[in-house]
Protein backbone atom coordinates (compact mmCIF):
# COMPACT_ATOMS: atom_id res chain seq x y z
CA UNK A 1 0.00 0.00 0.00
CA UNK A 2 1.26 3.53 -0.42
CA UNK A 3 1.26 6.33 1.95
CA UNK A 4 -0.94 8.53 -0.28
CA UNK A 5 -3.61 6.56 0.19
CA UNK A 6 -3.85 6.60 4.11
CA UNK A 7 -6.25 10.03 4.34
CA UNK A 8 -5.31 10.55 8.65
CA UNK A 9 -2.02 10.05 8.92
CA UNK A 10 1.01 12.76 9.62
CA UNK A 11 4.65 12.21 9.75
CA UNK A 12 6.16 13.01 12.42
CA UNK A 13 10.26 11.74 11.87
CA UNK A 14 12.57 10.82 9.20
CA UNK A 15 14.50 7.79 10.15
CA UNK A 16 18.02 7.11 8.73
CA UNK A 17 19.80 3.37 9.29
CA UNK A 18 23.26 3.47 10.53
CA UNK A 19 25.32 1.57 9.09
CA UNK A 20 26.99 -1.18 10.23
CA UNK A 21 25.07 -1.40 13.50
CA UNK A 22 21.67 -2.03 14.92
CA UNK A 23 20.42 1.67 15.53
CA UNK A 24 18.14 3.79 13.76
CA UNK A 25 18.61 7.85 14.02
CA UNK A 26 15.31 9.37 14.51
CA UNK A 27 15.39 12.67 13.47
CA UNK A 28 11.98 14.74 14.60
CA UNK A 29 10.50 16.83 12.57
CA UNK A 30 9.69 20.47 14.24
CA UNK A 31 6.80 21.73 12.54
CA UNK A 32 4.40 18.72 12.81
CA UNK A 33 0.98 18.75 10.62
CA UNK A 34 -1.63 17.09 10.41
CA UNK A 35 -3.09 15.26 7.62
CA UNK A 36 -4.89 18.21 6.62
CA UNK A 37 -2.13 20.36 6.79
CA UNK A 38 -3.41 21.95 10.00
CA UNK A 39 0.08 23.00 12.41
CA UNK A 40 -0.08 20.61 15.68
CA UNK A 41 2.41 20.89 18.45
CA UNK A 42 5.17 19.09 19.79
CA UNK A 43 3.22 18.29 22.64
CA UNK A 44 0.70 16.04 21.10
CA UNK A 45 3.71 13.08 20.51
CA UNK A 46 3.71 12.91 24.40
CA UNK A 47 -0.10 12.57 24.86
CA UNK A 48 -1.08 9.70 26.47
CA UNK A 49 -3.37 8.44 23.47
CA UNK A 50 -3.43 5.24 21.10
CA UNK A 51 -1.03 5.70 18.31
CA UNK A 52 -0.50 3.61 15.13
CA UNK A 53 3.32 3.95 13.56
CA UNK A 54 3.47 3.75 9.58
CA UNK A 55 7.15 2.43 8.46
CA UNK A 56 7.73 4.28 5.03
CA UNK A 57 10.27 3.51 2.50
CA UNK A 58 10.01 5.89 -0.47
CA UNK A 59 6.29 6.07 -0.14
CA UNK A 60 5.53 2.22 0.01
CA UNK A 61 4.02 1.27 3.27
CA UNK A 62 6.22 -1.33 4.65
CA UNK A 63 5.13 -2.20 8.59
Amino acid sequence: MRIEQVKTAFKIADVEFVEGSTKLNFNYLKNLKDENDNTLPQKILKKNVARVYLIVVDGEIKK
